[in-house]
């Protein structure tokens, strides 16, 4: 009945499915070759070129194509089961697949999300918000916009072009 799940729900340790955990620094390799991918163009049309099967997000075979063919990781750098258990690390909702929300506050927040449910990775996303170093960022950002590169996205990030 219902209180299968409410027993669980105390305990609130991290979802391990995978045995293999992610190295930080492997994490870093993938967080910052992600944004070096996405820079001058936007995240959902990189996402989009993976997303073969058009629904909003990348099943394991996916993600390993991203990571292979666009990152240019080979499997000697991250074989796939540290492949596997990045995706259980991104997976907020615990459907096997990496939604665009869920790879791109990897983007922005690292290892912050990692094991987190919706309502964690919404919180975690919430205080990165409020931190000195994101608003120093936005202001440099800001500064740095006039060079072309990254700002041509950013008018429309909310809508639908």
């Amino acid at each position: 009945g219902e209180g299968e799940e409410e027993a669980e729900a105390p305990k609130r340790k991290p979802r391990r499915r995978n045995k293999v955990t992610i190295d930080e620094g492997v994490a870093a390799l993938i967080q910052s070759k992600l944004k070096a991918a996405t820079y001058g163009s936007s995240f959902e049309a990189v996402f989009a070129r993976y997303d073969k099967d058009r629904e909003g997000n990348l099943d394991a075979e996916e993600f390993k194509q991203l990571i292979r063919t666009k990152l240019k990781i080979s499997k000697d750098e991250l074989p796939d089961t540290h492949i596997d258990a990045l995706i259980d690390a991104l997976d907020d909702d615990g459907g096997g697949t990496i939604g665009i929300a869920e790879l791109s506050d990897f983007v922005k927040f690292g290892t912050a999300t990692f094991y987190a449910d919706a309502d964690e990775a919404a919180v975690v996303v919430t205080n990165y918000l409020a931190t000195p170093s994101y608003l120093k960022g936005l202001i440099e950002e800001g500064e740095g916009e006039s060079k072309g590169g990254e700002g041509e996205g950013e008018e429309g990030e909310g809508e639908v072009k």
